[in-house]
């Protein structure tokens, strides 16, 4: 009996192990996936009319929900930057697609995602809007991403 019952705590010793083993490896290689951009967290996927992957929408956040700083990133071809925001500048492949002009600029929050967009906010320290909203979307005729310009 105790022979029998010493078998049973080492298999289930074993397979705690295991099980220990096994999570912590897919946490170490969730980890290296993110860690190309340390302090940013993923938050949109952006997707063409096909639902093929645009790419992904990482932002670094100086208080919850708002930013100063985002990239979208195409990592199907390695890590490549399809469009950043760097404080006041918007850029893309092409250059400086806008550059805001605020004197009471604290960062931005993402008011509304879509498929192939992301709208943003221009806040202030209280987290207050102070701008008309900034749409980036997906140009597919230039294919890149720019800010949609209103006639």
């Amino acid at each position: 009996m105790i022979m029998k019952n010493t078998k049973i705590f080492i298999f289930g010793f074993i397979l705690i192990l295991i099980f220990c083993n096994i999570k912590s490896k897919a946490k170490s290689e969730n980890q290296q996936k993110t860690n190309f951009l340390p302090g940013y967290k993923m938050v949109h996927i952006l997707r063409d009319n096909q639902n093929q992957e645009l790419g992904k929408v990482y932002v670094n956040e100086i208080k919850k929900g708002i930013f100063r700083h985002l990239r979208i990133l195409n990592q199907k071809t390695g890590t490549d930057t399809l469009y950043y925001v760097d404080n006041l500048k918007l850029k893309n492949d092409k250059g400086i697609d806008i550059q805001v002009r605020s004197d009471e600029f604290y960062g931005y929050k993402i008011i509304f995602t879509d498929p192939n967009s992301i709208t943003l906010t221009i806040v202030n320290n209280k987290g207050v809007g102070i701008s008309d909203d900034i749409t980036i979307i997906w140009n597919n005729e230039s294919k890149l991403f720019q800010v949609l310009k209103t006639p």
